[in-house]
């Protein structure tokens, strides 16, 4: 660092409290420098003096980088951002030569002469020298500015005591001024507009009421410098503010009413990179701006919903329970958990990203702001869908805060959480447990853990108990995991909420015809198996392999094909799987119909509670095929459609295998269940939202 203040100071080694003389200033180049020069060069300047300014307006000074590829784009911005009447000298420093292109936009922005151009760092000085009493600011240029932002820094030194060396305003990156996060990307991707976000801040009642908020050092990306603290610099201190180093001493303040976004990392500017502050130094003024941004989403309702962000079929459900219900004017607001503790949660719309002090509040301290954050956004009731993500203690310190804030609760149960905390009801070796006694469950607990730690199953299914005798309402998507809970929980009486169908099965059901078998099996080709989403140890990855290397083996005209991933791709390709990879859920029925299947495996060695995967072979008229077990048999079952396969064949393929060979080629109706339509959710699912 030190020696990059050398160089920069042997262009003007008389530089200091004392003498900003433009008479010391040596070496003045007129005209345009073209040699191409390294970055031991001199540094360079460039003024186009095209525009007039105001005697009282400050100078701005855009800090070029090498590669110089927003400089353009900053300059244009600078203008087009000056409505509130100010004309500003704007100079353009930077320790790299111009490149032809910069040097091109320059002229025609500023309709200057290239011999009107001042090129050495001096003559910044004497610019600065012969313009007493002027403000400066200093801006990178990575950082494009909001209309009306120098009037609005201006406003901050007015309201403060006299003696501020500096004021800057929030950034969109990283660094003390950073928001939504102080280390990150520096250009995050919201879910609104940089200018929406400005107004959010100039609007926001903490920022125009909050007292002085005092900053560390004078931030590097755009600062606001007043012309008296300047002066009192000595020429190291000068030299490291030119450079974009922090600079110490003196007053220096945050303007949270404007944000200035920065469209680049700091590495591409010229600066030397800083170590960066993550702590928050302003929480007060990003907790309001997270309140601003989602009150864009609140309607004249509003639910909370309570999840874990795992994807999934539960992601889906809360997803379109969500869109839904934003349709008939209930905003709907997600608590999820975040970090490895299990006991901090994050505040978010369904489109919201990257919160700040939102995005991490620690249970049970931070109950106060969360409870006047969910004020704020006029929720009164919350719907739990999943506890996934949280501790044992989290999920008790949730249901504490349910009762401390008086929230009414309804709950959906999407699995057999309540049951097990293992979840999947699967043993060591990820086969189903058989659901044993308590002593059974404890010693596999002990064994292989669970996914909220080492919990005795006796307290768990306490914990679980009380959560459900404190719900208006329990929901579970199936007749099977009703007779499962009432099972383990007798007093307890989950009402029977199929899922709503999707508008894409619902389109499908109207729309399409039957959909065509496969017609290579009439060919004597292979009959082609599809298996659907994430094929698991528990979707029955190792059932599908062994069917697959039996096919192989015994040259049946048989093809497997996941639409999806595997837990191990490359053992299904060498067992002769073919695998499509990952898809969005929005595309699956379209891949499906270009894959054209005979039939649809559903190979889960475990019972499952629903499953949006078979809701769409429903809607498409495909043949299902499954294990006599779980929610899946039930809906088959149901529905009149479908083959169901013994559970005694899960280890032999070769029975899978000839089953698949004889079953006839089937041609469904489309078809949705009549219990997944609902006219609305608020009275026909809910029976009314508090």
């Amino acid at each position: 660092m030190r020696a990059a203040i050398r160089r920069f100071l042997a262009n003007f080694p008389a530089l200091s409290s004392e003498a900003l003389d433009p008479r010391s200033v040596r070496g003045e180049i007129q005209e345009p420098v073209r040699s191409r020069q390294g970055p031991e060069s001199p540094d360079h300047i460039v003024v186009p003096e095209g525009w007039r300014c105001n005697p009282g307006s400050p100078l701005v000074i855009v800090r070029a980088g090498i590669r110089q590829v927003f400089t353009q784009a900053v300059l244009q911005r600078l203008m087009d951002a000056n409505v509130d009447g100010e004309d500003f000298q704007i100079c353009v420093l930077t320790r790299w030569p111009v490149r032809q292109r910069l040097r091109r936009d320059l002229k025609r922005l500023a309709s200057a002469n290239p011999d009107a151009w001042r090129r050495t760092l001096p003559g910044l000085l004497k610019l600065i020298a012969d313009q007493p009493g002027r403000d400066l600011i200093i801006l990178n240029d990575t950082c494009l500015v909001p209309n009306g932002w120098a009037s609005r820094l201006r406003s901050t030194i007015r309201q403060s005591d006299p003696g501020i060396a500096t004021v800057s305003p929030l950034t969109t990156g990283t660094g003390t001024t950073g928001y939504p996060l102080q280390s990150g990307p520096d250009d995050p991707e919201l879910e609104i507009d940089w200018p929406v976000l400005d107004r959010l801040a100039s609007e926001a009642d903490d920022a125009r009421q909050a007292g002085p908020i005092h900053l560390p050092h004078a931030p590097d990306s755009c600062v606001y410098v007043t012309r008296g603290w300047f002066e009192s610099l000595g020429k190291w201190r000068a030299a490291s503010l030119f450079l974009g180093l922090p600079v110490s001493g003196g007053v220096h303040l945050l303007a949270p009413q404007v944000i200035v976004r920065k469209c680049a990392s700091p590495a591409a500017t010229w600066k030397r990179r800083q170590t960066m502050e993550t702590q928050n130094n302003f929480p007060s003024i990003c907790f309001s701006l997270d309140l601003a941004r989602l009150r864009l989403a609140a309607g004249n309702r509003a639910v909370l919903f309570v999840t874990h962000g795992l994807g999934g079929g539960t992601e889906l459900h809360v997803t379109d329970m969500a869109r839904r219900l934003e349709k008939e004017g209930t905003s709907v607001f997600f608590l999820r958990p975040v970090g490895k503790d299990g006991t901090a949660v994050r505040l978010a719309s369904l489109d919201t990203r990257q919160m700040s002090v939102l995005s991490r509040l620690q249970l049970p301290s931070d109950f106060g702001i969360l409870a006047a954050a969910l004020r704020e956004l006029g929720i009164s009731f919350a719907h739990i869908h999943h506890l996934a993500g949280f501790s044992a203690k989290g999920i008790e310190l949730i249901m504490q805060f349910m009762r401390e804030a008086g929230f009414p609760y309804d709950l959906t149960l999407h699995d057999h959480t309540a049951i097990c905390p293992r979840i999947l009801l699967l043993d060591g070796n990820g086969r189903y447990c058989g659901e044993p006694d308590t002593d059974g469950c404890r010693a596999c607990i002990s064994r292989n853990g669970s996914d909220f730690g080492q919990v005795d199953i006796a307290e768990w299914r306490s914990i679980w108990s009380t959560i459900l005798e404190g719900a208006r309402n329990i929901y579970v998507p199936s007749l099977y995991l009703q007779s499962r809970i009432n099972r383990y929980f007798p007093a307890i009486r989950p009402i029977f909420r199929s899922h709503p169908v999707l508008e894409s099965d619902r389109a499908l059901v109207v729309s399409r015809r039957p959909t065509a078998p496969d017609e290579h099996a009439s060919e004597g080709r292979s009959r082609r198996i599809a298996i659907l989403g994430a094929l698991v140890g528990h979707k029955g990855f190792d059932v599908v392999l062994r069917c697959a290397a039996d096919a192989r083996i015994r040259r049946l005209p048989l093809e497997f094909v996941v639409i999806g991933f595997t837990a191990d791709d490359h053992a299904a390709n060498r067992a002769g799987i073919r695998v499509t990879g990952a898809f969005d859920p929005q595309d699956l029925s379209a891949l499906i119909l270009q894959e054209r299947p005979s039939a649809v495996l559903f190979a889960s060695i475990v019972p499952e509670t629903y499953s949006y995967t078979l809701s769409t072979v429903f809607a498409l008229g495909l043949m299902p095929i499954a294990f006599d077990t779980g929610a899946v048999a039930e809906r088959l079952r149901n529905a009149g459609r479908g083959h169901l396969l013994p559970l005694c064949l899960i280890d032999n393929p070769a029975g899978i295998n000839d089953r698949l060979l004889v079953l006839p080629e089937t041609c469904y109706t489309p078809f949705a269940e009549e219990a997944g339509f609902y006219p609305d959710l608020e009275w026909s699912y809910y029976g009314g939202i508090p």
